[in-house]
C-alpha cells in the first residue's frame, strides 16, 4: 500500500487555492483571505496530520480572543476542515475530524434583516440622480437584477422592440463572468417606464448597438465604487435611510408580493431556484403587520 503524503499546511494551501478556480471571484477572494489572515499565521508550519480537533478548537478560541466575530471565526475554522477533507481525498495524511466534536461559538449579534427600498424611496432616489447612475438604479429597482448582472448588461441584450432584458452575463471585480446559476439566465419583461429610461440613456450614449450599458471605457464599473460615490450621496440627498445596491432587488421582490403577484411568477422574475429563497426576499412593513393584527381583531369581534 502506497504511503500517504505528509505536507505542511502552508505548502498544501497553494495547491488548495488552485482547486478554487471554478468558484466565483468573491468566494475565491474570501477563502484566500481566510487562509492568509487566519489559518496560515496560526498553523502554516504544522503538517496536516498534526492538525487535530483540539488544535482546531484552540484556533477558534484564539480568533475569538483577537476580537474576530463568531461567524467569521467559524467560517475560517470550517474552511480549515474543508482543506483537510480535500487533502485526505488527494492522498495526503490527515487526522479525521468530526465537526460535531467542535464546540462552535454562537454569535451574540441579532440577525439584521436585509434592507428593502420601498417604491416611494425608489422614486426619491431616482429624483436625486441623473445620467447613467439614474438609469442603473432604475434598472435594478424595476427589473430586480443583481448589481453584477446590471453591470454586465450589454446593449445587445436589450430588445426594445420585444420589451425584453436578456440576462446573459455578470460583472465582478472589473471582469465579465458567467452567471451565478442556471436559473439566472432569462429573458425578463421590460416595463414601459424602464424602457423609456433605458431608451433615453441609449440615445444619450449615441444609440450604440453593442457594448456595456453601464461600462466605463468598455470595462465594467466597480460595484463598491458605485455604492460609495453614487448611491450613498443619492440616499443622503433623497433623505432615504442607509441601504445597499442589493436593497433595490429586495424592494423589487417585496413590491411584487404587495401587488398580489402569483408566487411562482415572482420566483421566475427573481430567477430563484426555489420558492423558499423568494420568500426570504419579502419584507413586511410595520404598517402591514399592524393591518394584519387589526384584521384578525375584527374577526374576533365577529366571533364574540
Amino acid at each position: 500500500m502506497k504511503a500517504r503524503e505528509r505536507v505542511l499546511l502552508r505548502v498544501y494551501a497553494a495547491r488548495f487555492e488552485l482547486r478554487l478556480a471554478g468558484l466565483s471571484p468573491n468566494c475565491r477572494a474570501r477563502y484566500g483571505s481566510q487562509l492568509r489572515r487566519h489559518l496560515l499565521p496560526a498553523l502554516g508550519r504544522a503538517r496536516l496530520d498534526q492538525i487535530t480537533a483540539p488544535r482546531v478548537q484552540e484556533l477558534l478560541a484564539r480568533m475569538l480572543r483577537a476580537g474576530l466575530a463568531p461567524s467569521s471565526a467559524c467560517s475560517a475554522a470550517r474552511l480549515l476542515l474543508r482543506v483537510l477533507a480535500v487533502a485526505a481525498k488527494e492522498g495526503v495524511e490527515t487526522v479525521p475530524i468530526d465537526p460535531r466534536n467542535i464546540v462552535w461559538p454562537r454569535s451574540q449579534v441579532a440577525r439584521v434583516e436585509p434592507r428593502a427600498f420601498t417604491a416611494e424611496e425608489v422614486e426619491r432616489i431616482l429624483a436625486a440622480t441623473t445620467g447613467w447612475p439614474h438609469a442603473l438604479f432604475a434598472t435594478l429597482a424595476m427589473s430586480g437584477l443583481r448589481i453584477g448582472e446590471g453591470l454586465g448588461l450589454d446593449w445587445s441584450h436589450i430588445d426594445f422592440r420585444a420589451d425584453l432584458l436578456r440576462i446573459r452575463q455578470q460583472a465582478s471585480r472589473g471582469r465579465l463572468r458567467t452567471l451565478k446559476s442556471g436559473t439566472s439566465r432569462a429573458d425578463l419583461p421590460l416595463s414601459s417606464k424602464l424602457r423609456a429610461i433605458l431608451q433615453a440613456h441609449w440615445q444619450a450614449e449615441g444609440e450604440p448597438t453593442a457594448g456595456l450599458v453601464f461600462g466605463r471605457y468598455g470595462l465594467p464599473r466597480s460595484s463598491q465604487g458605485i455604492a460609495a460615490r453614487h448611491l450613498e450621496p443619492a440616499l443622503a440627498r433623497a433623505k432615504v435611510a442607509r441601504g445597499t445596491l442589493h436593497s433595490f432587488r429586495h424592494g423589487y421582490c417585496t413590491e411584487l408580493w404587495r401587488a398580489g403577484v402569483n408566487a411562482e411568477v415572482i420566483r421566475r422574475l427573481m430567477r430563484h431556484s426555489s420558492l423558499t429563497m423568494t420568500q426570504r426576499y419579502s419584507h413586511a412593513a410595520p404598517s402591514e403587520l399592524r393591518e394584519g393584527v387589526e384584521r384578525l381583531a375584527q374577526l374576533h369581534r365577529v366571533a364574540a
